[in-house]
């Protein structure tokens, strides 16, 4: 999956409650914290625009909270603005595949 995959045009956008709800129940892709995470939304967006549902990871509220306020991944901070977009791109579509039982 690329970065581009990440990007959903506002007609494109998905709502997904029982993904959202499901992602709710994983391990933060961060820091592996098990105590119940968000899901958090990437991609392209601007005001009124939310990238879709399937875009989402789970993050805890501590990993959440650095993303918004840092916008690097905590314990990937050393990857610059691309190589962040290409480990959220792997970490959606791994989320996606353990959703859908599309594991290979």
């Amino acid at each position: 999956m690329d970065e581009g995959a990440l990007a959903h045009p506002k007609s494109a956008s998905i709502r997904d409650p029982e993904y959202l709800a499901w992602l709710r129940t994983r391990s933060c892709v961060a820091c592996g914290w098990d105590g119940g995470c968000d899901p958090s939304h990437h991609g392209r967006h601007g005001i009124g625009l939310k990238p879709s549902d399937h875009s989402a990871v789970p993050l805890c509220r501590r990993c959440h909270n650095h993303w918004h306020s840092t916008g690097k991944v905590f314990g990937q901070d050393h990857l610059d603005r691309d190589q962040t977009r290409a480990w959220l791109a792997k970490q959606v579509a791994a989320q996606r595949a353990a959703f859908t039982g599309d594991v290979t």
